[in-house]
């Protein structure tokens, strides 16, 4: 998912419109779409995943990330 985004995001940078003007091979409305899809998903991942283990995470701001 993180490389998707990654890879979504160069896609529909400003550098492949300058660089390669309307003659790109996709559609980039589509591809800004799909980034911004993934990136929501990703977020709520991250944040399951910390909700998940917020008994580890307390204890390793408690304790100065030491395991």
């Amino acid at each position: 998912g993180v490389l998707f985004t990654v890879f979504t995001g160069f896609l529909c940078s400003d550098y492949m419109t300058t660089s390669y003007g309307s003659t790109l091979p996709y559609n980039a409305h589509l591809i800004s779409k799909l980034h911004k899809l993934f990136a929501k998903i990703l977020l709520l991942l991250i944040a399951g995943h910390v909700f998940f283990h917020w008994k580890a995470f307390s204890s390793w701001i408690r304790h100065g990330l030491k395991r």
